[in-house]
């Protein structure tokens, strides 16, 4: 870390040196401007709003070109993100995630775009273009948002048309033969009705060669449209949202990092493999569709604001990809999900007299997911092509789920001020949720699915989650907070059940509560915004996936896919975020996370079936340490500007498997760099570069028999962006 250190301290210093070679005609910084954001269903500035929140505007999306939630989360305090492959990301918060993609589990974080929850795992994953903004809340919420949530909120808002006419088109070009296009357009149509459309279009060619057929590997070619109609009109605000999205990639070259059961890593090298050199023996790929509608219409009744958003979204997924990396155990995993998906949230939020806002909702959210997964070993030609007569057929396993979620509940929240400057909150929600599943196993030798089954189950869920809190405000400049809420994440049914009672017993529901104490800072006339939150968390019943050899079977040289409960963890930490503008032309903004978070009088059962105490192990994508550091120099330059900036982002070591502690990310760090020309308000030209160092990182890791696989992070990119505004 050190070294990084020292070399984002150089960038920094080049920074402000070359901002200092025009002149600073001001004496005094300009201030900071407020942030506003609408996380407690009201419009408010973000230094008012008792929770830990971050906040990411589009503009700051796009200027230094966040496309996707891997880089996104790279600012943004005790978070994680491990893609598991092109179409699906493990997203953790504060100790919270989920690894089990089964038609019948969650996620741990929500993610909600334009109100409209994203059930799957694969539904997380998605081009962040024409936002407004991105707030990330973290802990349990769900006395705000339709969906519970135990882990934390992710809230992305679009940008919508507002009747005046405007126009954008940005066009980026990169290595890797990097041609990316985006834009919108938006304006009024006629009276109280306005329109905006906006896109993006992705292409890039692989970074990683496989040494075995020459084929670029890990490219990006992704396209994706929005369009909004807005009616504006005597207290109406209706908003038809229409989306689409589509992805066609190439396999993600898996790579083997450390022996297992078998030399897998001494094969790959042997092979002369690296970071940047694959030895994939399969060609894989994956393939993505999406497409959704969604209808939100406020009415101002004056006391509040009666909204109704009704959601749909259909989501298809297809990928087929190597497993281990090596042709001497070729693996193949491939998938088939299809999801459709029906929400509906009633909400009412207001003020009643001067001293009390409040927030109540209800929520139903259909769920149909099913899903086909293949596991299969090859053995000799892959059967999938092509078989002669003397070919051993290849050992193939098959498994499918096909789930239906049915979620109510009802929420709501209320503030009261006490007197002056004192805020009482309290709040509750009751969930009531049922899944019916339809569970298919066909074992065909490999031994991930052990028996032939077809079974069917189905289990309901009740809970009660509550929050209290007591908020102190000290006029406009600093304000403290301290809470405790209850986080819940309904049972489910494992995914790719190996047995016909592994498909039907129903996972137990998860539960936490938290207590937070918070503290916000607007200082130094507006030119310093701090912000800072310690927590504690206790989980129970926490939902563990995990790949390794059955119990039933402990030589297996493969392994199996089992989710079951570990009993207690407790997670402590405390969060800083900060911006400061110390003179007019230079913005700093900082943030830090500190995560124990550990398993506690806690029992696993091992391969072996021994059971072993787990107390003192930590939880997988819990980094103890983050950090992240951005410049940014706006220099007035005759009739434009010029902007520099650089970010520097530091995540420490994180584990990814309950039993293997040897299975971990190392820690890594990442420097982003740009430097910007503003002629005039009309064009904007950019010079960028993210790991600017070229740092080689594993951002996925995972445990199979024959040993650790790992997904490696994107190489030194750069490119130049143009953008016109009408």
């Amino acid at each position: 870390m050190s070294i990084q250190a020292l070399r984002t301290a150089l960038l920094g210093a080049a920074v402000m040196s070359a901002g200092q070679i025009g002149q600073v005609h001001a004496d005094e910084s300009i201030p900071l401007e407020d942030v506003i954001v609408t996380a407690q269903r009201r419009v408010e500035r973000l230094q008012d709003v008792p929770i830990a929140i971050s906040v990411v505007s589009g503009t700051e999306l796009e200027r230094r070109d966040v496309n996707r939630q891997l880089e996104l989360f790279r600012q943004i305090p005790s978070t994680s993100i491990s893609p598991f492959s092109s179409a699906q990301a493990y997203i953790g918060m504060r100790g919270a995630v989920t690894y089990d993609d089964g038609a019948g589990m969650d996620g741990s974080v929500a993610v909600y775009v334009d109100d409209v929850y994203a059930s799957r795992l694969s539904m997380t994953v998605f081009e962040l273009f024409d936002l407004e903004r991105v707030e990330v809340l973290r802990g349990p919420q769900g006395t705000l948002f339709g969906r519970n949530t135990i882990g934390g909120a992710i809230n992305v808002v679009s940008s919508l048309p507002d009747g005046e006419t405007d126009a954008k088109v940005r066009v980026s070009l990169g290595n890797y033969d990097r041609v990316d296009i985006g834009g919108m357009a938006t304006g009024a149509i006629r009276g109280p009705l306005s329109v905006k459309v906006s896109f993006s279009s992705r292409d890039r060619d692989g970074w990683i060669t496989n040494l075995l057929n020459d084929k670029k590997l890990r490219n990006e070619n992704s396209q994706a449209a929005r369009m909004h109609l807005r009616y504006e009109h005597d207290g109406w605000d209706v908003i038809l949202t229409g989306d689409y999205a589509r992805e066609s990639l190439a396999d993600m070259g898996r790579i083997p990092v450390r022996n297992g059961s078998g030399p897998v890593l001494d094969w790959f090298t042997d092979l002369g493999g690296d970071w940047k050199h694959s030895t994939n023996p399969t060609d894989g790929y994956t393939k993505r569709r999406n497409y959704g509608l969604t209808l939100r219409v406020n009415r101002d009744l004056g006391a509040g604001v009666l909204s109704s958003i009704t959601g749909y979204r259909h989501y298809n997924a297809d990928w087929a990809m190597d497993s281990v990396g090596v042709p001497q155990v070729v693996v193949v995993d491939s998938l088939d999900d299809k999801t459709r998906q029906f929400s509906q949230e009633l909400r009412l939020a207001g003020q009643l007299g001067a001293s009390i806002d409040y927030v109540a909702g209800l929520f139903y959210l259909r769920e149909h997911t099913d899903r086909t997964e293949n596991f299969q070993m090859v053995l000799g030609m892959d059967d999938r092509f092509l078989r002669p007569s003397d070919d051993l057929a290849d050992l193939v396993d098959l498994t499918r789920q096909d789930n239906v979620t049915n979620s109510y509940a009802a929420f709501g929240q209320v503030s009261w001020e006490l007197r002056p400057g004192w805020h009482l909150i309290g709040g509750a929600r009751v969930t009531h949720e049922t899944k019916d599943i339809e569970a298919v196993g066909r074992a065909g030798g490999f031994g991930i699915i052990q028996t032939t089954f077809e079974a069917s189950g189905d289990h309901r869920w009740t809970d009660f989650s509550p929050k209290v809190a007591l908020e102190r405000r000290f006029g406009e400049t600093f304000s403290a907070y301290v809470s405790a809420s209850k986080g819940f994440k309904s049972g489910g049914f494992g995914g790719a059940p190996g047995r016909a009672e592994d498909a039907v017993t129903p996972v137990a529901r998860e539960t936490a509560w938290n207590v937070e104490l918070g503290l916000k800072a607007n200082l130094l006339d507006q030119t310093l915004y701090l912000n800072a939150a310690v927590f504690k968390t206790w989980y129970d019943d926490i939902q563990n996936s995990r790949f390794g050899p059955p119990i039933d079977n402990p030589d297996s040289s493969f392994g199996g896919f089992q989710t079951v409960n570990v009993d207690h963890a407790v997670v402590q930490g405390f969060e800083l975020e900060g911006t400061w503008r110390p003179v007019t032309p230079l913005t700093l903004s900082a943030a830090y996370s500190y995560l124990d978070a550990e398993y506690k009088d806690s029992l696993f059962m091992d391969d072996r079936g021994t059971m072993i105490s787990l107390d003192g192990r930590r939880m997988p994508e819990a980094p103890r340490h983050k950090a992240y550091l951005n410049a940014t120099w706006l220099q007035p330059v005759g009739q434009g500007s010029v902007r520099l900036s650089a970010d520097y982002s530091y995540t420490s070591s994180v584990g990814q498997d309950l039993l293997s502690l040897e299975t971990r990310k190392p820690a890594y760090s990442l420097v982003n760099a740009q430097m910007a020309w503003i002629p005039d308000d009309h064009w904007e030209m950019a010079v960028w570069a993210k790991n600017l160092f070229n740092e080689k990182y594993i951002s996925h890791i995972y445990l199979l028999g024959p040993g650790d696989i790992g997904v490696y992070g994107d190489p030194r990119m750069y490119g130049v962006s143009l953008t016109w505004r009408y």
